[in-house]
């Protein structure tokens, strides 16, 4: 096990390897993996870092007659293989492509040809000069080993089909974490009387999974969160066989909202002329499919005002309700 917080006075005590540059600077020299042996990652000014998954080393196998099967090509530590049929030959040759992962039993391995699109284990390569080439690619997760038999031919020359594996030899995925939310809500406790002139209403929140006594501003969103809306619903009830309620969502940017602060949604809920007293009229507001967001810092609350007609009050009742999260 290695050692860690080891203390390096100069002089005296633990030695670490440096090099010195051509300017005289001292630089640590680090090695990366098992120190013991070759099982070390090697660092070169031309080479870089080699990682597992990079690059590989082609493998060319060469057909001269039908019949012929190559050995075994390791590509255990790729997630791809580009199989590129060349040479100068001819006659037609069916290549067949297998995989195992012990090298002993195999199994038919799906190539698709790259020019075509066509996918399967055995593709027909014609003649072909020494300008010209077929490419074909494969998957390679969980395959250890592939292996090519050449059926049919060439009828004379050299047909070689080098094996190119790349990749990882898993398949990644790439994951988004969705940001921690605090579901919000902001809501009248109990109908709220109408009035005639405009009207911030009181609500009550639950935020954090705890209840804010009611006021007329209720929320200003948290500092480095976004307050995000997505739903606004307003319910009027009747006390006479007239009237209904404007509901406004406002918000104020730079702070505590106020009744006239900026519009963002609108209700009407009630029926207008209502058929009897203590009927009701709900109504919901169109939120985009991604909601409303308010920055940080953001005064967010709801008017009212009930009206018969165009100007008269209504003297009904509103129960409003506003959801949404913060993150």
């Amino acid at each position: 096990m290695a050692d860690s917080n080891v203390s390096i006075t100069p002089g005296t005590g633990v030695k670490i390897d440096t090099r010195t540059t051509s300017d005289g600077d001292h630089r640590e020299v680090v090695v990366l993996g098992d120190s013991i042996g070759d099982n070390v990652a090697r660092v070169g000014a031309t080479g870089g870092l080699s990682v597992k998954g990079a690059s590989y080393a082609s493998t060319v196998l060469s057909f001269t007659g039908g019949g012929q099967l190559s050995n075994p090509v390791d590509v255990s530590e790729a997630g791809n293989v580009t199989f590129y049929a060349r040479g100068t030959y001819t006659g037609a040759v069916t290549l067949t492509f297998t995989c195992s992962d012990n090298g002993s039993d195999w199994s038919p391995l799906m190539v698709q040809r790259i020019d075509t699109g066509l996918v399967a284990s055995s593709h027909l390569v014609p003649a072909q000069s020494s300008s010209t080439a077929i490419a074909l690619n494969a998957a390679m997760p969980g395959v250890n080993f592939v292996r090519v038999l050449a059926v049919g031919g060439p009828a004379s020359g050299t047909l070689n089909v080098a094996v190119i594996a790349g990749g990882m030899p898993f398949q990644p995925i790439v994951g988004m974490q969705p940001p921690l939310r605090s579901h919000c809500t902001f809501y009248t406790a109990a109908p709220a009387a109408g009035v005639a002139t405009e009207t911030l209403l009181s609500l009550t929140a639950t935020r954090n999974g705890a209840t804010v006594a009611a006021t007329t501003t209720p929320a200003v969103v948290t500092a480095g969160k976004t307050l995000r809306v997505t739903g606004f619903t307003a319910t009027y009830i009747a006390t006479g066989t007239t009237g209904y309620a404007v509901v406004r969502m406002r918000a104020n940017t730079a702070g505590v909202v106020t009744a006239t602060s900026p519009v963002y949604r609108t209700l009407a809920a009630g029926a207008g002329t209502p058929t009897a007293a203590n009927s009701s009229g709900p109504a919901s507001s169109s939120i985009p499919i991604d909601g409303v967001e308010f920055p940080a810092g953001t005064g967010i609350g709801v008017t009212v005002q009930c009206l018969t007609g165009v100007t008269g009050a209504a003297a009904g009742f509103v129960v409003v309700e506003v959801t949404g999260y913060e993150y």
